[in-house]
């Protein structure tokens, strides 16, 4: 792939998450923030890719205050799909929830804050300047082959949460650099005992629900209700059930 290719996919993405960054500005609704992620993490594998090619610039990487975007993005998403998990456990007298509203709309100042120092035009411009003249096929097998290797090798442990993650990412970068390059998945599958993309996004999305437990449980605890001791005892003792049977899936159907 030549650089003028590359460059037109950088910037593609680049202007996405800009314009879902602009939208913002005007809602903090939950889809716009997740395609906004969804833009960034699909940028961060190609980056990740490109800069993995012999002879690339050291300095090509994701921008850091895209990463601050990113996350501050982050904590407005976990706290808008906490408050919505919560609901069902309090009645409508109840504050908590209230609570976890006034959290959701504080991180949204942050986030708008943190999007408004950042600067676009020249973001874009450094990362096309330090994309490699040209990405080889070679380039991309040898980064799917680390990455699963990554993998691999975390399949065989007692996963811990933060593994979870890991593998979590080294399958997106996988998988979004195979669709953005249109690459033939059949030469690199089977991965993590998945036999195709599909197959793949499922055990993705397994992945993100054990995730969404981990934020959850965390989050209750630095949100705790403070009256509602028994509910949260309660909340807590369903969702770490219900997060050891995601592990138990994800554990047996990789191996």
């Amino acid at each position: 792939m030549k650089k003028r290719k590359l460059q037109r996919m950088v910037k593609q993405k680049m202007d996405d998450i800009e314009h879902h960054a602009l939208q913002l500005f005007s809602t903090n609704d939950a889809e716009v923030i997740h395609r906004l992620r969804v833009s960034f993490k699909k940028l961060r594998a190609l980056i990740r890719l490109a800069a993995s090619a012999d002879g690339a610039d050291k300095k090509l990487q994701v921008p850091e205050g895209l990463k601050h975007i990113y996350h501050a993005a982050g904590e407005v998403r976990n706290l808008q799909l906490y408050r919505q998990v919560i609901l069902p456990f309090f009645k409508d007298t109840d504050s908590y929830p209230d609570i976890v509203t006034g959290e959701v709309d504080h991180a949204s100042v942050q986030l708008i804050r943190v999007i408004r120092h950042f600067k676009f035009h020249k973001a874009r411009r450094e990362i096309l300047h330090r994309m490699p003249s040209k990405l080889p096929g070679k380039v991309l097998n040898r980064f799917i082959r680390n990455k699963t290797k990554e993998i691999d090798e975390l399949l065989k442990n007692d996963i811990p949460d933060e593994d979870m993650h890991s593998i979590r990412k080294a399958l997106k970068d996988i998988s979004y650099n195979i669709k953005a390059l249109k690459a033939d998945e059949d030469e690199y599958l089977p991965i993590a005992n998945r036999k195709s993309l599909s197959a793949l996004s499922t055990l993705m999305d397994t992945l993100n629900e054990y995730q969404d437990h981990v934020v959850h449980l965390s989050l209750l605890g630095s949100i705790a209700p403070e009256h509602s001791s028994a509910i949260a005892t309660h909340i807590r003792r369903q969702w770490e059930e219900k997060k050891a049977l995601i592990r138990a899936r994800i554990r047996v159907e990789s191996i």
